[in-house]
């Protein structure tokens, strides 16, 4: 009688994990969906939901930004909320609340923590301002969006971010132009953004000739110009 020649180590080795897992000795293997994130509180499943347990505000935040940026706008806008709630003075929270608001669509609660943010004026007023500024602009409401402009303007200039100045006042510049029919405005805010441009700086010189290419294409040039005088 023949007999098929069988290899018992091999054998053993193919059945032994299975056992070990079976009598409870070797636990599945997860792999965590936070990795990156400062300070991670817990190692959790891919199909676990975001469920931090610590009461630390910077936790939170870095959670709901992970949840931000995986497109999870709910999950964000409980977690901002919950750092909220705990520190309500942070401005950081209170952008991150901001920006989830914006990315479902609802500038009307968006708009107010922006310009919470922006009256404190303190190092997220940029964030804060740029997010106005493109809310009241697509919104209709060009004048809210020129101011948050030169806010983020004259912070910028004060705090030594010259480019940032520049690009603000030509946002100004071209919302006068564009929407508020505004020559006053228009070449007020360009000639702003012209005085912290130096002789040689090309880069600024680049920006501002953008800008008026922009204005003389679009035909809004002449009929601001002229009505300057």
């Amino acid at each position: 009688m023949n007999r098929r020649n069988c290899c018992p180590s091999s054998w053993l080795l193919s059945v032994l994990p299975a056992c070990l897992v079976l009598a409870g000795c070797v636990s599945p293997r997860y792999e965590t969906v936070y990795a990156g994130l400062a300070r991670p509180e817990r190692v959790v499943s891919p199909q676990a939901r975001l469920v931090p347990v610590n009461t630390n505000p910077m936790p939170l935040k870095d959670y709901a930004a992970c949840a931000l940026n995986e497109g999870r706008n709910d999950d964000a806008l409980k977690l901002y909320k919950d750092a909220l709630k705990q520190c309500p003075g942070d401005d950081q929270a209170r952008l991150g609340l901001a920006n989830a608001y914006y990315r479902m669509g609802w500038y009307s609660e968006a708009c107010p923590l922006a310009s919470a943010v922006i009256a404190h004026g303190g190092p997220f007023l940029p964030a804060a301002s740029q997010l106005k500024i493109e809310m009241e602009t697509a919104s209709g409401n060009y004048d809210a969006a020129r101011q948050a402009a030169d806010v983020l303007a004259q912070w910028a200039e004060r705090n030594g971010q010259k480019y940032t100045a520049i690009d603000a006042w030509l946002i100004a510049s071209r919302l006068c132009s564009k929407h508020l029919d505004d020559a006053q405005g228009t070449f007020f805010y360009l000639n702003k953004a012209k005085a912290l441009a130096g002789p040689a700086d090309l880069e600024a010189a680049k920006r501002i000739e953008g800008c008026e290419k922009e204005l003389k294409r679009t035909c809004y040039w002449a009929r601001l110009y002229a009505r300057q005088f």
